[in-house]
């Protein structure tokens, strides 16, 4: 049977997405309170603790959290629309831009597996694939009057997977 091995507190929020590095050293949470902490998993200690407040004003939810495959960045999505990036040395924001206007939240994020590209899922319906050396919106799939709950991308990177709160799921091609 599963057995709770420790609990971790700090968060004053609904924790809404977690994520762990791949070598497991360490996780990191997002939660309702704006902020995302980075936890030490041989200690069990939060080991650096990033306000996302200062740059994002209201909604602060993060929603989404995923590491670069070298593990050197966090990308995360919030709530207020918002893409941001974090460097897992410095722990520090180093990038961030407005992937939904108006406030649209963010629900859930994927990278490519070679980590150019990474498709955001918007609360309006909208997916939108970035190119993330540069910011740009390479292209979007809308369904409009649907809400994205969640999306993921196949291995090959070539096909997209959405899922809708009303059941649905739809493969979209990348």
């Amino acid at each position: 049977s599963l057995q709770i091995i420790q609990r971790l507190s700090g968060h004053h929020g609904e924790v809404e997405s977690l994520s762990v590095s791949s070598d497991g050293g360490f996780a990191v949470s997002g939660a309702r309170d704006g902020e995302v902490r980075f936890w030490d998993l041989q200690v069990f200690k939060s080991r650096a603790n990033i306000g996302i407040s200062p740059t994002f004003q209201s909604n602060l939810e993060i929603n989404s959290m995923i590491f670069t495959n070298d593990g050197k960045y966090l990308i995360g999505g919030s709530a207020n629309g918002y893409v941001y990036i974090l460097d897992t040395n410095t722990k520090s924001i180093v990038n961030s831009w407005m992937a939904y206007p108006n406030q649209i939240a963010i629900s859930e994020i994927a990278l490519t597996p070679d980590n150019s590209k990474l498709l955001t899922a918007g609360s309006n319906g909208q997916a939108i694939l970035w190119n993330l050396n540069n910011h740009q919106l390479i292209t979007e799939f809308s369904k409009i009057g649907s809400n994205m709950r969640t999306i993921d991308i196949s291995p090959d990177g070539k096909t997209a997977i959405i899922g809708y709160t009303n059941g649905e799921i739809t493969l979209v091609s990348l």
